[in-house]
């Protein structure tokens, strides 16, 4: 089921909005495979995932606020992939503000990784660039 998940999350479909939302309602979608929807589509589209869980977080706080390894591993997922400065600081500042639970270590762990990405790629990604473009 993953790959085919991968499969339509990694393009521009509209099947995104389909398998986000029925990541939260349907029957269609196995529980143990519903996290998991989320987690994908963080990969191939940061900005959307992030928005979505903060959409739907009361929801999925519900679902796992209290199974430690899965809402730490969703927040990880999402938190871990974002790459903009606009979408790093929505989420600090979102995360900021609610009850993380049990995913509090995980997304202090992801957002510190996430921080130290951005610091290399602001000290050094232009002399890589610049380096691999005179070879």
């Amino acid at each position: 089921i993953l790959k085919l998940l991968e499969a339509v999350v990694s393009t521009q479909s509209t099947g995104i909005t389909r398998l986000l939302e029925g990541s939260l309602t349907s029957d269609w979608v196995p529980m143990q495979n519903r996290p998991d929807i989320l987690s994908v589509v963080a990969y191939y589209h940061p900005s959307r995932a992030l928005h979505f869980l903060k959409e739907n977080y009361d929801t999925y706080f519900a679902m796992y606020g209290d199974a430690q390894f899965i809402f730490s591993n969703l927040i990880s997922a999402v938190v871990s992939q974002l790459k903009t400065d606009e979408d790093v600081t929505e989420a600090e500042e979102f995360f900021g503000s609610v009850d993380l639970g049990t995913a509090e270590r995980a997304y202090h762990v992801a957002m510190d990784e996430v921080q130290n990405q951005r610091g290399w790629r602001r000290c050094c990604e232009e002399d890589v660039r610049k380096y691999l473009s005179s070879t």
